[in-house]
Parts: C-alpha cells; structure tokens; sequence
C-alpha cells in the first residue's frame, strides 16, 4: 500500500471536513436579519424547532468583553440552567431566531445587534441602551 502526502486546497478540504464530521467550531454566517451565529460544539438527537421548550446554560458579554451574565459554571456562572420556550416571542427576537435547529449539547456563540436584543432601551444596570451582545448558548435538552 502506498500512502500519498495530501497538500494544498485538497489538504485544506480535509481538514474542514474532519473538523466537520468530529463536532468543532464551523464558521461564523450572519442572516439577513443582522444575527451572527457560529456553532462551536455540534449536538445530536433531534433538532429544536419553533415552539418547543428546551434548557439552556448561557453567558452573554458585551461588545467590550465584558461579562455580563452566566449560568454557565464553564465561565464561572452559577446557578440553574433554565427553559424557555423558543419562536414565540418569549425570549429576545436574537434567542428565537438563532436557536432554532440547535441538537442537544451543542453550543453556539450568536452576536446580536441591539434591535435584536435590547435596542436603545437597555436591560437594567448591566446592559446598556444600544449593546451589542455576544452570547454562548448550550443547549442542554429539549422537552
């Protein structure tokens, strides 16, 4: 058996593609509506769809870094995991729209601009009128 060095854009292409198929971080897409979304961990099972209740673990920063929020004792947050019914205004228009499709332990990093989230009223002292927010999102389980 010969084995062949793979070099070049076929050795780029296979590294996308077990990058792909062993569950790491794909690249970033903004949709039409301002929303960036990046899947950094894949899940499995069925996918959450409009309508359904799921748990979440999350942390949410603000543009300069700064965390503002955490459930998510990976970065340091406390407390319980919380479930939220997704695509039916319960939650910021940036949760309803970038969380549809999530599979149980994935997580996703969605950045929305303000009118997805909080717009130019702000949400108590920690964000402030007009925040861009970066969130991390784990989808524990769907109910």
């Amino acid at each position: 058996m010969q084995i062949r060095r793979v070099t070049g854009p076929a050795c780029c292409l296979l590294i996308a593609l077990l990058t792909a198929c062993a569950g790491g971080p794909e690249e970033p897409y903004t949709t039409e509506s301002g929303l960036t979304i990046q899947v950094l961990q894949k899940g499995r099972g069925r996918a959450l769809v409009r309508g359904q209740r799921a748990v979440f673990r999350y942390t949410v920063w603000l543009e300069d870094g700064t965390q503002v929020e955490s459930n998510d004792p990976e970065h340091g947050g406390e407390g319980s995991a919380i479930a939220v019914r997704i695509g039916e205004s319960r939650v910021i228009q940036a949760w309803d729209e970038g969380l549809i499709g999530m599979r149980a332990g994935e997580v996703r990093r969605i950045t929305s601009p303000p009118e997805l989230a909080w717009g130019d009223e702000g949400s108590g002292e920690m964000i402030p009128p007009g925040a861009t927010l970066t969130f991390e999102i784990r989808l524990v389980e769907i109910r």
